[in-house]
């Protein structure tokens, strides 16, 4: 395994597989502060075939903020439907994810009273997707080929090396791939 380098810090994992098939992952990332190695996150996470079950975080609590946050503390974090499937993530505040024929998510709920719905075109392609909030205007996005529009504004051009927001200024941002050499065996 090779170490992970975010931006000024390092990452160790190591893995647990017990003889029922269940693994216990942990990862412990560090990022420097102060001219020291500081430890942002102490993760372990425990597995029940391969889905994730529960993450938590036993970094010391003076540099926790900087890491991961474990939204839930005790119990398991997720749970999945019958097709293997998301439908809880308590980290995150993902109390509920309704999915279509496709399997394609078309409502979430969150624990703060917020929503997510998506409309999808009958190949499964993303047509619509509504953020809703109580008491404010839902905010509708629409997808139309490869432009997004927020109302009736564009606001991202997507490509296949990445996307152009079109926000005021235009800013290009490209999605960076490693793509394997092959060898012509000479």
């Amino acid at each position: 395994m090779y170490p992970l380098h975010p931006i000024g810090g390092t990452t160790r994992s190591t893995y647990k597989l017990s003889f029922a098939g269940d693994t216990e992952k942990t990862l412990n990332r560090y990022r420097e502060k102060s001219g020291s190695a500081a430890r942002i996150d102490q993760l372990s996470y425990a597995y029940e075939g391969n889905q994730l079950l529960s993450m938590t975080d036993n970094a010391p609590s003076s540099h926790k903020d900087d890491g991961i946050q474990d939204g839930n503390t005790s119990g398991n974090d997720y749970a999945y439907n019958a097709n293997g499937f998301l439908t809880i993530d308590l980290n995150k505040g993902i109390t509920g994810v309704s999915y279509n024929l496709l399997d394609l998510p078309e409502e979430v709920n969150l624990s703060d009273d917020r929503e997510l719905r998506y409309f999808y075109g009958p190949s499964g392609n993303l047509l619509i997707a509504q953020y809703l909030v109580p008491g404010e205007d839902t905010r509708v996005r629409r997808y139309v080929g490869d432009l997004v529009f927020e109302g009736n504004e564009l606001t991202e051009i997507r490509h296949g090396w990445g996307r152009v927001l079109t926000e005021g200024q235009h800013r290009y941002q490209y999605n960076l791939t490693d793509h394997p050499e092959t060898s012509s065996g000479q």
